[in-house]
């Protein structure tokens, strides 16, 4: 009887729910020729606060239908490319369908110079394909960064990385100004620029290059954040700086940012120096240019287990080889212009970044048997040194409308050292010895990449008609030496040493590799969304591994 009401009651509870959400529907015509306009940008937001609540797009016969919408006020905002925008307000009532009835759009060239289209969209509008957060509606702390600025907005997420998440996808690409910034580093205009900097965040899926050239989409993009710099700020040189030291622990932490852009001239800088475990640099970079095996060693100890002591992997986690709270140094230049007319643009970077780790722990526990007690107490050190250059730039070169010549150029250098020593003992409830261990780890590893990359291409008049020749050329060196030296020690109920062991072991592994790639293409459109491709590649591959163990 008990369940049968739960039930009941849950039945209740989500028919009441249910009811209190209403729909919308309505049809966007064209004001000119009266014209039924195709997958126009329906947008919701909250009447209370502007902010985004969800959005469709008209079917091609203009109709649009929203569902599930919670009782309230809303704005409706439409947009479509070369009209004006259209806004209203209107509310929706629970368990009703409200027709908004025939939404008449007017292009922006037939607006009456009397006629002003005014709205006030305080936070979040549909501008096509691109969603706009206006960065002056959302409050931030003074001296916050774009980080925090993006952890304000809704449908974004911002994990302890850095790494951005907008619409449940991934951003893989932040813009300044609609210009790169240090490369593929997110994490660096977005944890260096001040949000006060910011008039409005842009996000939208970049489509490849290969659709922007040929004019025919090929499903491929790439999510992607811009942040539209204010006005004001763009004169002569303008940045951050924030300073800090001192606690118990001597803690610092120092940023530099500082810009200057003028006209189509871009050039920034930054630094960091920080003692709090912030690297402020994606060193996951590493291992798009090399290999990510800096200095891994593994083996047996015989005395029982497998040692694994030293990855090189990525200094933002929070282990730091296991003990320890690295000290970072990083800094960087970058440096982007346009000429002749835009047909010309270069950019370009170099960073650099160091992490020095130092560490240490000890454990004390105890091991409770039926007829026994052991005590056990070990004692670890830990240190690593981390040193990475990377340097890429781009020069991309529009000849003329339909023929263009793109290079670009990266290179990577890092080394990277580490070294341990742990000692173990297990002493007997009478205080006498019945294991010892010593252990010894050091490694030593280089790694170093240049890759560099020319794109020819030609574009007919035909839509869709094109010839392109790719040419890649890639080395890669990778070095890295490992030691371990191991000593157990095992003794009897006298506490006498009754036999020992030892381990004494070193790994060698070197690798180079020279890859070129080349790529002949020609494409054509046979139909609307259909492209075909003819090509010819040729690859060319050499590789050497050298491991001595």
């Amino acid at each position: 009887m008990k369940q049968k009401l739960l039930l009941f009651i849950f039945f209740i509870c989500s028919t009441y729910v249910y009811a209190q959400t209403g729909s919308i529907k309505g049809t966007i015509t064209d004001t000119l020729n009266h014209q039924k306009l195709a997958k126009t940008v329906v947008a919701l937001l909250r009447a209370k606060d502007s902010v985004l609540y969800t959005y469709t797009r008209s079917t091609t016969n203009g109709n649009f239908f929203i569902n599930n919408i919670e009782e309230g006020k809303y704005i409706l905002l439409v947009t479509y490319p070369t009209y004006a925008d259209y806004v209203d307000t209107f509310s929706v009532n629970a368990n009703s369908e409200t027709d908004l009835g025939n939404i008449i759009l007017t292009t922006k060239a037939h607006l009456l110079e009397d006629v002003t289209v005014v709205s006030k969209i305080a936070a979040v509008r549909m501008k096509g394909d691109t969603i706009v957060y206006k960065a002056d509606s959302f409050k931030v702390k003074e001296g916050a960064t774009v980080e925090d600025l993006l952890k304000k907005f809704p449908g974004i997420q911002v994990d302890k990385k850095g790494n951005i998440t907008a619409q449940g996808t991934r951003v893989d690409k932040v813009l300044v100004d609609g210009e790169e910034f240090f490369g593929d580093d997110p994490t660096i205009a977005t944890k260096n620029l001040n949000a006060d900097m910011v008039n409005e965040v842009q996000v939208f899926d970049k489509k490849s290059d290969q659709t922007t050239f040929t004019g025919v989409d090929d499903g491929q993009t790439t999510r992607t954040i811009n942040l539209k710099l204010k006005d004001n700020i763009k004169k002569g040189w303008f940045g951050k700086l924030e300073a800090s030291a001192g606690g118990a622990n001597d803690i610092w932490n120092n940023n530099l940012m500082a810009n200057s852009f003028k006209n189509k001239r871009k050039l920034s800088v930054f630094g960091i120096a920080s003692s709090t475990g912030k690297t402020g640099l994606n060193w996951d970079e590493m291992g798009k240019y090399g290999s990510n095996d800096m200095g891994m060693f593994s083996g047996s100890d015989d005395g029982g287990g497998m040692v694994m002591y030293f990855d090189g992997g990525d200094f933002d986690s929070p282990n730091y080889w296991g003990e320890g709270i690295p000290k970072s140094w990083s800094t960087g230049i970058n440096y982007a212009n346009k000429f002749n007319n835009d047909k010309q643009q270069l950019n370009g970077n170099y960073k650099y970044g160091k992490v020095l780790n130092e560490g240490f722990g000890t454990t004390r526990s105890q091991s409770i048997l039926p007829d026994t007690l052991f005590f056990n107490n070990e004692k670890r050190n830990v240190w690593g040194n981390k040193d990475k250059h990377s340097i890429s730039g781009t020069f991309d070169w529009m000849i003329d409308s339909s023929l263009s010549v793109k290079t670009s150029i990266t290179g990577v250098k890092g080394k990277t050292i580490g070294s341990s020593l742990y000692y173990s003992e297990s002493l007997n409830d009478a205080g006498n010895f019945v294991n010892t261990s010593n252990r010894k780890n050091a490694s030593d590893a280089n790694n170093q990449s240049l890759s560099a990359n020319i794109l020819f291409r030609k574009k007919f008049k035909k839509v869709g008609r094109t010839l392109s020749l790719n040419i890649n050329n890639r080395l890669d060196e990778n070095n890295s030496t490992s030691f371990l030296f191991s000593e157990n020690d095992f003794y009897n109920k006298l506490g006498i040493v009754s036999f020992s062991d030892t381990t004494d072991q070193k790994k060698i592994n070197n690798s180079k590799s020279h890859i070129l790639t080349t790529k002949l293409a020609y494409t054509e459109q046979l139909a609307k969304n259909f492209l075909m491709e003819l090509s010819y590649g040729l690859n060319i591959n050499k590789s050497q591994n050298k491991k001595i163990s």
